[in-house]
Protein backbone atom coordinates (compact mmCIF):
# COMPACT_ATOMS: atom_id res chain seq x y z
CA UNK A 1 0.00 0.00 0.00
CA UNK A 2 1.39 3.10 -1.27
CA UNK A 3 1.56 6.93 0.89
CA UNK A 4 -2.06 8.41 0.63
CA UNK A 5 -0.36 11.67 0.72
CA UNK A 6 2.82 11.48 -1.37
CA UNK A 7 2.34 8.04 -3.03
CA UNK A 8 6.03 7.35 -3.40
CA UNK A 9 6.53 5.07 -0.56
CA UNK A 10 5.26 2.48 1.52
CA UNK A 11 2.37 2.98 3.95
CA UNK A 12 3.25 2.61 7.52
CA UNK A 13 1.03 4.79 9.63
CA UNK A 14 -2.63 6.00 9.73
CA UNK A 15 -3.07 9.71 10.72
CA UNK A 16 -6.00 12.17 11.49
CA UNK A 17 -6.13 15.16 9.74
CA UNK A 18 -9.38 17.46 9.90
CA UNK A 19 -11.47 13.94 11.04
CA UNK A 20 -9.88 12.06 7.70
CA UNK A 21 -7.65 9.23 8.46
CA UNK A 22 -4.90 8.75 5.91
CA UNK A 23 -2.36 5.56 5.49
CA UNK A 24 0.95 7.58 5.42
CA UNK A 25 4.82 6.90 4.95
CA UNK A 26 7.04 8.04 8.11
CA UNK A 27 7.97 11.28 5.95
CA UNK A 28 4.30 12.38 5.93
CA UNK A 29 3.07 11.49 9.43
CA UNK A 30 3.46 15.45 10.39
CA UNK A 31 0.91 16.52 8.27
CA UNK A 32 -1.77 14.83 10.84
CA UNK A 33 -2.17 12.95 14.13
CA UNK A 34 -1.11 9.54 14.53
CA UNK A 35 -4.05 7.20 15.30
CA UNK A 36 -1.60 3.74 14.85
CA UNK A 37 0.68 1.70 13.02
CA UNK A 38 -0.32 -0.43 10.24
CA UNK A 39 0.98 -4.11 9.39
CA UNK A 40 1.93 -3.99 5.69
CA UNK A 41 1.79 -7.14 4.58
CA UNK A 42 4.34 -8.38 2.31
CA UNK A 43 3.95 -8.98 -1.35
CA UNK A 44 5.41 -11.24 -3.10
CA UNK A 45 6.22 -10.68 -6.86
CA UNK A 46 5.23 -13.26 -9.14
CA UNK A 47 8.12 -14.69 -11.05
CA UNK A 48 8.57 -17.94 -13.25
CA UNK A 49 11.67 -18.89 -14.65
CA UNK A 50 13.03 -14.75 -15.26
CA UNK A 51 9.76 -14.24 -16.60
CA UNK A 52 7.25 -11.66 -15.57
CA UNK A 53 3.79 -10.82 -15.28
CA UNK A 54 3.88 -8.35 -18.62
CA UNK A 55 2.50 -4.85 -17.58
CA UNK A 56 -0.84 -5.73 -20.16
CA UNK A 57 -1.90 -8.63 -18.50
CA UNK A 58 -5.52 -7.25 -17.71
CA UNK A 59 -6.08 -5.82 -21.49
CA UNK A 60 -5.04 -9.25 -22.90
CA UNK A 61 -6.84 -10.91 -20.52
CA UNK A 62 -10.30 -8.65 -21.95
CA UNK A 63 -9.13 -8.93 -25.22
CA UNK A 64 -8.70 -13.18 -25.49
CA UNK A 65 -12.43 -13.31 -23.26
CA UNK A 66 -14.11 -10.77 -25.69
CA UNK A 67 -12.95 -12.72 -28.74
CA UNK A 68 -14.19 -15.57 -27.94
CA UNK A 69 -17.64 -14.02 -26.40
CA UNK A 70 -17.46 -15.41 -23.26
CA UNK A 71 -18.41 -13.49 -20.57
CA UNK A 72 -16.96 -13.46 -16.57
CA UNK A 73 -19.41 -16.14 -15.37
CA UNK A 74 -18.76 -18.78 -18.88
CA UNK A 75 -14.94 -17.76 -18.47
CA UNK A 76 -14.87 -18.72 -14.57
CA UNK A 77 -17.09 -21.84 -15.10
CA UNK A 78 -14.79 -23.38 -18.02
CA UNK A 79 -11.75 -22.74 -15.87
CA UNK A 80 -13.46 -23.74 -12.30
CA UNK A 81 -11.85 -20.03 -10.51
CA UNK A 82 -14.08 -17.83 -8.71
CA UNK A 83 -15.64 -15.12 -10.76
CA UNK A 84 -14.64 -12.25 -8.56
CA UNK A 85 -10.95 -12.86 -8.93
CA UNK A 86 -10.92 -12.95 -12.91
CA UNK A 87 -13.07 -9.49 -12.86
CA UNK A 88 -10.35 -8.26 -10.40
CA UNK A 89 -7.77 -9.51 -12.72
CA UNK A 90 -9.08 -9.07 -15.74
CA UNK A 91 -9.53 -5.03 -14.41
CA UNK A 92 -6.03 -4.61 -13.50
CA UNK A 93 -7.16 -4.71 -9.37
CA UNK A 94 -5.54 -8.04 -8.52
CA UNK A 95 -2.28 -9.97 -9.91
CA UNK A 96 -3.00 -13.60 -10.78
CA UNK A 97 -0.77 -16.36 -8.83
CA UNK A 98 1.05 -18.60 -11.05
CA UNK A 99 -2.06 -21.26 -11.03
CA UNK A 100 -4.18 -19.30 -12.29
CA UNK A 101 -1.79 -17.66 -14.47
CA UNK A 102 -0.84 -20.78 -16.07
CA UNK A 103 -4.61 -21.79 -16.57
CA UNK A 104 -5.50 -18.37 -18.08
CA UNK A 105 -2.89 -18.92 -20.57
CA UNK A 106 -3.76 -22.34 -21.41
CA UNK A 107 -7.73 -22.01 -21.79
CA UNK A 108 -7.56 -18.36 -23.29
CA UNK A 109 -4.16 -19.40 -25.37
CA UNK A 110 -2.15 -16.68 -25.07
CA UNK A 111 0.75 -15.00 -22.86
CA UNK A 112 1.01 -13.35 -20.09
CA UNK A 113 4.50 -14.00 -19.06
CA UNK A 114 7.61 -12.91 -20.71
CA UNK A 115 10.79 -10.56 -19.81
CA UNK A 116 9.72 -7.24 -18.83
CA UNK A 117 12.72 -4.45 -19.41
CA UNK A 118 13.36 -1.98 -16.24
CA UNK A 119 11.06 1.07 -18.56
CA UNK A 120 8.14 -1.29 -18.26
CA UNK A 121 6.66 -1.80 -15.08
CA UNK A 122 3.18 -2.68 -13.16
CA UNK A 123 3.00 0.95 -12.22
CA UNK A 124 0.61 1.53 -15.11
CA UNK A 125 -2.29 0.44 -12.37
CA UNK A 126 -1.54 3.30 -9.69
CA UNK A 127 -3.63 6.41 -9.52
CA UNK A 128 -1.47 9.31 -11.01
CA UNK A 129 -2.62 11.80 -8.82
CA UNK A 130 -2.05 11.39 -4.92
CA UNK A 131 -3.51 14.83 -2.18
CA UNK A 132 0.02 15.55 -2.53
CA UNK A 133 -0.49 16.65 -5.88
CA UNK A 134 -3.50 19.06 -5.30
CA UNK A 135 -2.79 20.20 -1.54
CA UNK A 136 -1.34 23.15 -0.57
CA UNK A 137 0.78 22.52 2.80
CA UNK A 138 0.92 25.61 5.33
CA UNK A 139 3.70 25.89 7.50
CA UNK A 140 2.87 26.10 11.51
Amino acid sequence: MLCEICGEKRAVTKVTTDGIDFSVCDACTKFGREVRRVEVPRVKSVRMDNRDILPDYDSRIRKARESRGLSFKELANGMAVKQSTLEKVERGKMLPDKGLLKKLEKFLNITLTGVVSEGESLRKNLPEATLGDLAIVKKR
